[in-house]
């Protein structure tokens, strides 16, 4: 769960931890929630499949990751 993985790290004392989902933010919620009782800041993020610029018919990969409340809107 966000809250038993967000306890470890902060015993590891990590500071900073970045949550990421394939193709949606299904568990951002639940991320949101745990990180306002938790000295770790947590950084939410999804890894996209979107067309290859080879224009070859594959798909690439890329995380997009959320600086803020603002990042994340966009």
């Amino acid at each position: 769960s966000p809250e038993e993985l967000l306890a470890r790290a902060a015993t590891l004392g990590i500071e900073c931890l970045a949550a990421t989902e394939s193709e949606g933010l299904y568990g951002a919620l639940a991320w949101a929630r745990a990180a306002r009782s938790s000295p770790v800041r947590v950084i939410l993020g999804v890894e996209l499949a979107l067309p290859s610029p080879r224009r070859d018919g594959a798909l690439a990969r890329a995380v997009f990751l959320a600086q803020d409340l603002a990042g994340y809107r966009a």
